[in-house]
């Protein structure tokens, strides 16, 4: 047994290397670490994005400051009650 050992490691590594994405779900495995972990996924949501968050917040202030001010103005001329959701809608369809 033990001088044919090294040859049933062999060919069990072998059928293993060939077998392994039947043996293994890689998917799997790591959604079921990220919904076990959440920190773990909100850490690499944010380290892989932050250059894009920093855009949206950036991009955020400098639309919408000016559509607000503008609103304000509009229902300070107009206090109707359809005012702010219409212009809600408007402001809301411009930015999607």
């Amino acid at each position: 047994m033990r001088s044919k050992l090294p040859t049933i490691i062999a060919c069990f590594l072998l059928d293993a290397r060939s077998e392994a994405r039947e043996l293994l779900d890689i998917n799997a495995l790591i959604t079921l670490r990220l919904t076990i972990e959440k920190k773990l996924l909100v850490d690499l949501f944010q380290k892989s994005c932050d250059k894009e968050f920093l855009f949206i917040a950036r991009s955020g202030f400098y639309f919408g400051l000016p559509m607000g001010v503008s609103v304000m103005y509009i229902w300070h001329l107009w206090p109707y009650w359809w005012v702010l959701p219409l212009f809600g809608g408007l402001v809301g369809y411009a930015s999607h």
